[in-house]
């Protein structure tokens, strides 16, 4: 996904990366994330995410419910890629098939702030958004 995302900046006119990250349901609230650079600026705010779910799993345990916290770029194997019993997740493979986090990619930041003023509560009723 961020790979791609990398991609499709360089062939625009800006090389900016525009996406828009979505968790539902987890801690009773809807989190997205909202993440737009140049590829330096989304580097740094890929290790930040990393560093601050490490800190907050370090300083803040929330006993079995530590695996909820994650990056929206963390996935793992679900299952959903096994096929005639064969799992398609290889060990070594980075990107997973499976991840509580679902993405949109924009075209521009006019593109991205109009989704943004789309979003509106879930279930649970709570929103949190979040810049990256």
């Amino acid at each position: 996904m961020i790979v791609t995302a990398f991609v499709n900046a360089l062939q625009r006119k800006d090389d900016n990366i525009y996406m828009t990250f979505e968790r539902k349901d987890i801690f009773y609230k809807d989190t997205y994330c909202i993440l737009s650079g140049n590829q330096a600026y989304v580097q740094e705010a890929i290790q930040n995410a990393y560093f601050d779910v490490k800190e907050e799993r370090d300083s803040c345990p929330r006993a079995d419910h530590n695996n909820l916290l994650d990056t929206p770029f963390d996935s793992w194997c679900s299952g959903a890629c096994m096929c005639d019993n064969i799992r398609r997740c290889a060990d070594a493979q980075v990107v997973k098939c499976g991840s509580r986090w679902t993405y949109v990619e924009h075209d521009s930041l006019e593109d991205q702030l109009a989704y943004i003023r789309t979003i509106t509560p879930g279930y649970y009723g709570n929103v949190a958004i979040e810049i990256m």
